[in-house]
């Protein structure tokens, strides 16, 4: 099993992604990529909020984007510790809002 990734994928990608490039599902479930959100796999394991912001960009839908806190910080500001535990998510209607663990979502 090789360890390298094809270099045409990001950092950050959708499992189906790799798959579709080639990537064995073993390989994905390697310990050597971070798996911060379902279905979506990342070479670097940052934990802060802006790493994570930057995972669930695979995720993010048309009618989605970053919002509350999670914006605020992506634009350099500032925000409480207890508000850096969960990507903000709002959905634009009709759109279902995002779940999961690690989303907090709005619509």
């Amino acid at each position: 099993m090789p360890l390298t990734l094809p270099p045409d994928l990001p950092d950050r990608f959708h499992v189906a992604q790799a798959l579709d490039a080639g990537v064995s599902r073993r390989r994905l479930r390697n310990l050597s990529l971070a798996a911060p959100f379902y279905g979506v796999r990342s070479r670097d394991r940052g934990d802060d909020v802006r790493a994570l912001a930057l995972a669930y960009v695979p995720k993010l839908r048309r009618q989605e984007h970053f919002s509350h806190a999670t914006a605020l910080i992506l634009v350099g500001g500032w925000a409480p510790d207890r508000l850096h535990r969960a990507v903000d998510v709002t959905a634009i209607p009709p759109t279902v809002r995002a779940r999961g663990e690690g989303c907090a979502a709005t619509s």
